[in-house]
């Protein structure tokens, strides 16, 4: 699955320019890319129309009109039965998200989302960060200069940083070429040779495991007529048991305590 990044700041610092231009780079250096905007305001159909009654009762839906498709999951939690239920987690969606619509991708870049659990570009000064913001591994400004650099680095030692472990870069507007390939590094070395999915939750394997699975299904795949291409990965989708969803549904309920 990609590697999701989020590009915060505060409103109006510029976050939607250095998303474009960074997409464009990365793409010219053959990374496969998708943008994701996250706001706080509602963006699902309203529940009094068609598609927000189907929405709301947990079902996908999907607008087809003559300039493309817009997809509508709601926030809701769904057995494979469709039953809606709980909430999802900030988590849990972005799994969700990144399993269900960008397989194969190298890079999301999630515009927003300044409290999401993500390695993050900060656009503006390290004093304009909220208290609560985790994660910042650089940050993007106006100059690069000595005072600069230095609030960075004051940063840096103030506040703990989770996703790097380490110093907290700083990158001038009209570096964003160098900016790029600190981020193209971070997607190549985080890729894995395969990785599994069950529903939406990732099942960890080490290393050798993943090569010895992806090596078997190349060498299986290949012998078939017609042979396969894999330079755009290898989606493999496999359904549920018969009788899974009714044991899982019979399994939610059990768990659901009484109001």
């Amino acid at each position: 699955m990609p590697f999701v990044l989020a590009v915060s700041g505060l409103k109006n610092s510029g976050k939607t320019t250095l998303c474009g231009v960074l997409l464009e780079i990365l793409r010219r250096k053959g990374l496969r890319c998708a943008y994701v905007k996250h706001g706080s305001h509602r963006v699902c159909s309203d529940p009094g129309t068609d598609t927000g009654k189907f929405v709301e009762a947990g079902f996908p839906s999907v607008w087809w009109g003559e300039d493309g498709l817009r997809v509508e999951l709601g926030h809701v939690r769904q057995a494979s039965s469709g039953a809606a239920s709980s909430p999802l987690s900030d988590g849990e969606i972005l799994a969700e998200m990144t399993s269900r619509f960008f397989p194969g991708f190298d890079l999301v870049l999630l515009e927003g989302g300044k409290r999401l659990p993500l390695p993050r570009v900060w656009v503006g000064a390290p004093e304009t960060v909220p208290e609560d913001v985790r994660g910042i591994i650089a940050f993007y400004g106006e100059t690069s200069g000595d005072a600069t650099g230095e609030r960075a680095k004051e940063f840096s030692r103030r506040r703990e940083n989770a996703s790097s472990g380490g110093e907290v870069l700083h990158v001038a507007r009209g570096e964003e070429v160098a900016l790029a390939t600190m981020v193209e590094d971070l997607v190549l070395r985080g890729r894995a040779p395969l990785e599994l999915y069950v529903g939406s939750s990732r099942l960890p394997m080490k290393s050798f495991v993943a090569e010895f699975i992806r090596g078997a299904l190349e060498g299986m795949l290949r012998s078939l007529k017609g042979g396969a291409d894999f330079r755009r990965g290898i989606l493999l989708a496999v359904p549920p048991e018969k009788g899974a969803e009714s044991d899982e549904e019979g399994e939610r309920l059990r768990r659901t305590p009484e109001a």
